[in-house]
C-alpha cells in the first residue's frame, strides 16, 4: 500500500498499475525512466493541448516516410471546445501527410464505450491484430511524443481506426486545485 497526499484514489490505481506492469516483466527502472522522460507530458494548469511544431513536423514525416496514406476516423468530445481543437492539429497534420478523415470531418460524438476514456486513444477491431493503417499513426504519433494507447472495439470493421480524443486528462488531485 502506498499512501500519497494529493494523488487521488482513482489515479493512484493508475499508477499501481504502472509499477505492476514494470515490475512483471522485469523492465529495467532507469529504462523505464528514460523512456518517459521521452514522453510529452499534458500541460500545467487549464492550458489546452497542442501539437508543437516540432511534434507536427514529425508527425508529418512519419507518416510520409511511412508510404501509403490512409483513412482515419477522429472522434472528439464534445462537451468542450478543447477536445476538438487538439483533434484539428493532428487531423491538419494527417491531412498534411496526405491522409484523410473519414467523412472529411472531426466527428463531435462519443462512441458508445468511450465515455469515461479521457485523452488519446486509438480504437480498432481488435487491438491484438490492428490494421496496418492504425500501428503506422500509433508509429508517428510515438516519433513526435505522443503516446496512444490502442484498444479494441469488437463493433468497428476489421480495417477500421478510430482516434478518440478525449478530454484533457486530470492528472491528479493537486491539478485540479
Amino acid at each position: 500500500m502506498i499512501d500519497c497526499a494529493g494523488v487521488t484514489e482513482e489515479y493512484g490505481k493508475k499508477l499501481a498499475g504502472i509499477l505492476t506492469y514494470v515490475l512483471q516483466r522485469r523492465l529495467d527502472p532507469e529504462i523505464v525512466i528514460a523512456k518517459l522522460d521521452e514522453i510529452e507530458g499534458v500541460p500545467p494548469g487549464d492550458e489546452p493541448r497542442n501539437l508543437t511544431t516540432d511534434q507536427g513536423q514529425t508527425l508529418v514525416q512519419s507518416l510520409m516516410a511511412a508510404g501509403k496514406p490512409a483513412v482515419v476516423w477522429i472522434n472528439a468530445d464534445p462537451d468542450s471546445p478543447e477536445p476538438g481543437n487538439y483533434a484539428l492539429a493532428i487531423a491538419t497534420r494527417l491531412g498534411m501527410a496526405g491522409w484523410a478523415i473519414e467523412g472529411s470531418q472531426i466527428r463531435r460524438t462519443v462512441p458508445a464505450g468511450l465515455e469515461d476514456i479521457h485523452g488519446l486513444v486509438l480504437v480498432v477491431h481488435d487491438e491484438k491484430t490492428p490494421p496496418e493503417k492504425a500501428t503506422e499513426l500509433k508509429k508517428a504519433l510515438a516519433a513526435a511524443k505522443i503516446f496512444v494507447p490502442v484498444i479494441s472495439k469488437p463493433d468497428l470493421a476489421a480495417d477500421a481506426a478510430l482516434l478518440w480524443v478525449g478530454k484533457r486528462p486530470v492528472l491528479n488531485a493537486a491539478a485540479t486545485q
